[in-house]
């Protein structure tokens, strides 16, 4: 098991948090997320953004029902003008690649 999943299990005890643990391969689109059996789970786009300069960086759960408008949440933010952080940002920030983006990779962000 690498090293990042067991700190997270690790982490998770250590709040008490209870937890079930499912496989699946990496999901890229919405349409890889539909053949997975998720039980009583939710589908969620997690999106990892950063404003046009690439200064602040946003990790976005949207319903998979719902559509994605940048201006939109751009300005919910009050950012510039949002785009798709890269890979190697995604890497660096939250310890996963793309299609595997969610919210228990901002317990690897260690600057918050």
């Amino acid at each position: 098991m690498p090293q990042r999943e067991e700190a997270l299990y690790r982490t998770l005890a250590g709040l008490g948090i209870t937890y079930e643990r499912y496989e699946h391969p990496p999901a890229h689109t919405m349409e890889d997320c539909a053949g997975i059996d998720i039980r009583t789970a939710v589908h969620c786009k997690n999106l990892f953004l950063c404003n046009r300069q690439a200064t602040e960086y946003y990790l976005l759960m949207l319903r998979s029902d719902k559509t994605f408008r940048t201006a939109e949440i751009s300005r919910q933010i009050s950012t510039s003008r949002l785009r798709f952080g890269s890979a190697e940002k995604l890497m660096e920030y939250l310890g996963v690649e793309p299609g595997a983006v969610g919210p228990m990779g901002l317990l690897h962000d260690a600057d918050g």
